[in-house]
């Protein structure tokens, strides 16, 4: 919000009511010549590819956990659009800060390598103000939000079988949009009420789009008791999702699933932890380049917690094997200062048998302000 306010777009937020209204800006011209993107790496990746579309000469940063992450994926595609864009490089990758210079784009034909739902939303976005058709096709789905939107907004874009397409037209405002409560953040409470014993959680009008809810059915294959009822389909499809105490059984993650559940795969290390027999997550090396390297930070307090977990490297991919356990013992964890990873282990801590102890939660309002709070409210 405060990268678009700086660009011209008029927004009014009104926590009252929950609402965001925008109104949006025909031209874009920068107030400032850095445009700060905190810790928001699908906001940089995203408004890389409006910025780069937009004649400006700007400047995009970030704060030092979003400045480590790797940004050549991004782009790779958008240079050969047409953008002229300079980044720092380090240790062979390129990251944050990111100089955007004015350019004119053209369509491109482009196949991703690696299935990303960030990367291909920057060159569609790019492709809006593109001479020429844009063409993407993806290996395997990745969330498609994006395209859902952009049909929404009256964009010319089609989508059949792995192969997108998208050529330049002017957008109109749908009206009004409902956002869907995320399922990456769902993902905490469906894993703690199905380890808790008594539990009976319903979480209301949650985000059940197919390429997201990945994690509902690696739950189902694990045996969570889940119901899901009311689904309806506007804009994106939403549900209520009722989750009971199960008894958990392992399961094999198979690297084609990642894409649909990679956000929600350290709350699922949670629930394999404590499923009866061995859970194999393959493909799993996407992790390492998070806010954190969440396979070291996850291995390393479930391990605390006294369960056995491993990594198997190799040629070029990660698979995770933890075997579950039936008592989690008490442990001083630690959340590397990463909101999933902290979240996580407040989930692990309720199903432990004595007291555990965090070295930091303030990293949890990053993606769930609300979070702590709701936790305490489901033991008072």
């Amino acid at each position: 919000l405060d990268v678009l306010e700086a660009m011209g777009v008029g927004i009014r937020v009104q926590e009252a009511k929950r609402t965001v209204s925008v109104n949006g800006a025909g031209e874009w011209s920068s107030s400032r010549p850095e445009l700060d993107m905190r810790e928001s790496g699908t906001s940089c990746r995203l408004l890389l590819g409006l910025l780069a579309a937009r004649g400006l000469s700007v400047r995009v940063t970030g704060a030092p956990s979003l400045a480590r992450r790797p940004m050549r994926r991004v782009l790779e595609p958008l240079r050969l659009m047409g953008a002229c864009l300079k980044a720092k490089k380090k240790k062979g990758e390129e990251v944050l800060p990111i100089d955007i210079l004015p350019s004119n784009l053209r369509g491109i034909d482009w196949t991703q390598k690696i299935p990303s739902a960030q990367v291909k939303s920057a060159v569609l976005l790019a492709g809006l103000f593109a001479q020429g058709p844009t063409r993407v096709y993806e290996p395997a789905p990745s969330r498609d939000h994006t395209e859902r939107m952009l049909k929404a907004f009256g964009a010319d874009i089609s989508v059949s079988k792995g192969e997108i397409v998208l050529r330049s037209c002017a957008l109109r405002s749908p009206g009004s949009i409902e956002v869907p409560a995320d399922i990456s953040s769902a993902a905490f409470f469906l894993v703690l009420g199905a380890i808790i014993p008594g539990s009976d959680i319903l979480l209301r009008r949650v985000g059940v789009n197919p390429t997201r809810s990945g994690a509902l059915h690696v739950l189902k294959r694990m045996g969570a008791r889940i119901t899901v009822t009311n689904q309806e389909d506007r804009f994106e499809p939403v549900a209520d999702i009722r989750i009971r105490t199960s008894e958990l059984k392992g399961t094999v993650i198979r690297g084609a699933e990642i894409p649909s559940l990679v956000d929600e795969l350290p709350v699922l290390m949670v629930a394999a932890a404590r499923a009866k027999g061995m859970t194999v997550i393959e493909g799993a090396q996407e992790l390492r380049v998070k806010e954190t390297d969440r396979i070291r930070s996850m291995v390393s307090n479930l391990a605390k917690l006294g369960v056995n977990v491993r990594v198997k490297s190799l040629k070029k991919t990660e698979n995770i094997l933890i075997r579950g356990s039936a008592i989690f013992r008490p442990a001083r964890l630690k959340s590397f200062g990463d909101h999933r990873t902290a979240m996580s282990m407040m989930v692990a801590s309720c199903a432990t048998g004595g007291p555990c102890s965090l070295d930091d939660v303030s990293c949890v309002s990053k993606s769930f302000p609300e979070f702590v709070d709701i936790l305490s409210h489901l033991f008072d």
